[in-house]
């Protein structure tokens, strides 16, 4: 269950959802980011790698929001998420 306030980040592969994670932008929510528990989740965005030469910088991010900032700058970027788990977190 997420909690009010949360904005939620799909992951797709071409068309398909293959994970779910929110962040609450309730600071009285102990969790920051919520997944379900258990879970992996994949490097987002890593599409974008596909057919990377190398010749311009390729950005590693911590969380989804960064990584589709600097997309939608022009950037190519991946996040590697869940990096840290809160023990609140779904």
């Amino acid at each position: 269950m997420f909690y009010k306030h949360t904005v939620a980040v799909p992951f797709f592969d071409g068309d398909e959802l293959i994970y779910l994670r929110a962040r609450t932008l309730d600071p009285s929510v102990k969790a920051k980011y919520l997944a379900p528990r258990n879970s992996s989740p994949p490097i987002y965005n890593y599409q974008a790698i596909y057919g990377y030469t190398g010749t311009e910088p390729l950005y590693i991010t911590e969380s989804e929001t960064d990584s589709l900032a600097l997309t939608q700058m022009g950037n190519i970027a991946i996040a590697l998420v869940g990096g840290q788990k809160h023990p609140d977190s779904l």
